[in-house]
C-alpha cells in the first residue's frame, strides 16, 4: 500500500470529529485518520502491526466495508495514519425513520452477504460505535475504522461470521430499533421470541413485524410502533 505525506495532500482538508485514538479530516474525496501522539496510542502501535494489518485489509474489496487506501506519513516519513474513502451519508443513530423498511432490508442482506465475505478473510469487527456505520441514499450500510479490527486466522470461517453478524445486530438493534444492549427482552408472540433470540441475523425480526403492519409503504418509524406493541422489554435490573 501506498504512503503520501499528510502535509503535502492538496486541497481543503476539513476537520470532521476526534475520537479516543485519532483526530478525522476530510477533503470530501477521502477521509483521514491522523491517530493522536499520546502513550495509549504508542501503546497500540507498538503491540500491532499495524503496517500488516491495514495492508491487509487493503486488500479487501467489499462495497459494505470501507477499507484503508494509503498510509499517511508526517514530513519525517512516520506513520500517523491512514486514508480512506469519504463516504456521504447519516450514521445509523442519525437515521431519519421515513426510510422505506423494504429498501432497508435489502440493504441490511446485503451488508450480511459482505460480512460472511470479510469473515471469510479472518477478520473480526470491534469497534462497537454507531458512528461508523453510516447508511447511504443509494449505496447501502458502509462501515468504516475498521483498523480497530483484527485478524483471527484461528478461528472458522463460520464462528467469526457468527460473531460479527452479532456485532452489527446490536449495534442496529440499539440505534435504529431502540432495543438497548442490557435489555432483555421478550414477546408473548413464539415467532417473534425466535427472532429475538436469534444471534445471527436481523432481517427475520423485521421482516416479522413488517408481515404484521397492514400497510402498503411501511417505514421505519412504522417498525418501531410495531415493535413497542409486541415486545415486553425489561431492563438490566429486571424492571419493566
Amino acid at each position: 500500500m501506498n504512503s503520501l505525506n499528510f502535509n503535502e495532500i492538496k486541497g481543503i482538508k476539513i476537520y470532521k470529529a476526534q475520537g479516543t485514538q485519532a483526530y478525522i479530516f476530510h477533503d470530501r474525496k477521502y477521509a483521514y485518520k491522523i491517530y493522536k501522539n499520546n502513550m495509549k496510542n504508542h501503546i497500540i502501535l507498538n503491540t500491532i502491526d499495524m503496517d500488516y494489518q491495514l495492508e491487509r485489509l487493503s486488500r479487501i474489496n467489499l462495497d459494505s466495508y470501507v477499507t484503508p487506501k494509503f498510509n499517511l506519513t508526517d514530513s519525517r516519513g512516520f506513520f500517523i495514519g491512514y486514508g480512506m474513502d469519504y463516504i456521504k451519508g447519516k450514521t445509523i443513530n442519525e437515521l431519519n425513520v421515513r426510510v422505506n423498511i423494504d429498501k432497508f432490508i435489502d440493504d441490511l442482506k446485503k451488508l450480511e452477504e459482505d460480512t460472511y465475505c470479510l469473515s471469510e478473510n479472518r477478520f473480526q469487527l470491534r469497534d462497537r460505535n454507531d458512528r461508523n456505520v453510516i447508511y447511504t441514499k443509494n449505496d447501502g450500510f458502509k462501515l468504516i475504522d475498521l483498523d480497530n479490527g483484527i485478524f483471527l486466522d484461528d478461528k472458522s470461517i463460520d464462528e467469526l461470521n457468527k460473531e460479527n453478524l452479532l456485532f452489527i445486530k446490536k449495534m442496529i438493534e440499539t440505534s435504529v430499533f431502540g432495543l438497548d444492549l442490557f435489555d432483555k427482552i421478550y414477546s408473548y408472540d413464539d415467532e417473534l421470541a425466535d427472532c429475538l433470540s436469534s444471534n445471527e441475523s436481523l432481517t427475520d425480526f423485521i421482516e416479522y413485524l413488517e408481515k404484521s403492519i397492514k400497510k402498503e409503504k411501511i417505514l421505519i418509524k412504522d417498525i418501531r410502533k410495531r415493535k413497542e406493541d409486541l415486545i415486553i422489554v425489561k431492563d438490566y435490573y429486571g424492571h419493566y
